[in-house]
């Protein structure tokens, strides 16, 4: 995955670990459309719209924490992945 602040991760596992700190302000967080976009073999595309209000404080990637302002957002997203599914 590569994040808005520029670093990556490869693995769902630290993918999961980074997305839960990212948005640990935001425990109303959602994604409200994710549909299939392309998919071919194991490759597969997918575009959304995450939402959110950010209520808590959040980890600002130096130890500290940023203050909640209580402001609604919505990012456009999108997720590329190639590789076989696994079951939950």
């Amino acid at each position: 995955m590569h994040w808005p602040d520029g670093h990556y991760t490869d693995g769902i596992d630290m993918d999961t670990q980074d997305m839960a700190a990212l948005f640990a302000g935001a425990p109303d967080l959602r994604i409200e459309t994710h549909p299939l976009r392309v998919a071919k073999d194991n490759l597969t595309a997918l575009t959304g719209v995450m939402k959110g209000t950010f209520t808590q404080p959040t980890p600002d990637g130096t130890g500290g924490t940023i203050a909640p302002a209580g402001q609604a957002f919505a990012l456009d997203m999108i997720t590329a992945g190639s590789g076989t599914a696994r079951a939950r």
